[in-house]
């Protein structure tokens, strides 16, 4: 799992992180520098500890909520 960047205009970075398989050295390394980013601005030496934590629950969050969304909860045709 790793950010990507898109070309062009470097104000505009879009980042996408996948959720299949473990992160790769890239995104730690993305995600460590912003964790560094936030410890620097704070002064809590956590933040890239806490930024990790977040991520992890994000992601689970979501996948639960595509989990849920791909039951069928009606019962107008049970056989789907």
């Amino acid at each position: 799992m790793g950010p990507t960047q898109s070309a062009g205009n470097n104000n505009n970075n879009n980042n996408n992180i996948e959720t299949l398989g473990p992160l790769n050295t890239s995104a730690v390394n993305f995600l460590s520098k912003v964790g560094r980013m936030l410890t620097s601005l704070s002064g809590d030496s956590r933040e890239t500890l806490f930024l990790f934590q977040r991520l992890s629950m994000l992601i689970q969050r979501f996948n639960s909520a595509l989990i849920m969304d791909s039951f069928c909860l009606s019962d107008e045709d049970p056989d789907l």
